[in-house]
């Protein structure tokens, strides 16, 4: 017996060692995560498994972690076929900046699968000194398109009565605290 070709299936991200693996009879999706070293520690809260289907469209799988790895969801530990790839997307640490009249102003780290909204980077910063001037708050940010800065103006006090809806930051906004 001659074996011709091997039936494969790719595991890329946050894995221990992603790469093309063999699939060696029926594979379901963490024994494959498990061969290809685990997930690491910045894996974010979802991962896809992408498969041609019948009609030869590709489609995709969304398969939640905490569902499959606690238990609860055995049915998402889904049978691997030839030729799936599945993607486990790196979280990556992303940055907004916080000056002024704060506690403790700078750099404000936060993962990319949660995101940050004005109140938590104010809250993150150690909350407005007594001088702030909290109806008065701009944010800077860069438009992705025309790499033009824009400013958006905010009325802190508004956001805190819930009058207004808290602004999701978005990398590299600064937020300043007159």
């Amino acid at each position: 017996v001659f074996v011709r070709e091997h039936q494969k299936i790719s595991i890329l991200g946050a894995v221990g060692r992603p790469g093309q693996y063999e699939l060696v009879g029926p594979t379901t999706l963490l024994e494959a995560i498990a061969q290809a070293g685990g997930m690491t520690a910045q894996t974010t809260s979802e991962l896809y498994v992408y498969r041609v289907g019948p009609d030869g469209k590709q489609e995709r799988i969304v398969v939640g972690l905490l569902d499959v790895t606690r238990g609860g969801g055995q049915e998402l530990n889904i049978t691997l076929q030839p030729k799936d790839v599945i993607m486990i997307p790196i979280d990556q640490t992303l940055n907004v900046y916080v000056y002024g009249e704060v506690r403790t102003p700078g750099v404000i780290p936060y993962l990319s699968s949660k995101r940050i909204t004005l109140l938590q980077a104010i809250a993150q910063a150690g909350g407005p000194t007594e001088w702030a001037k909290k109806s008065r708050i701009v944010i800077k940010r860069k438009d992705r398109k025309t790499g033009k800065e824009i400013k958006i103006e905010v009325n802190l006090k508004s956001v805190m009565g819930g009058k207004t809806a808290d602004i999701v930051l978005e990398e590299g906004d600064v937020v300043i605290v007159p």
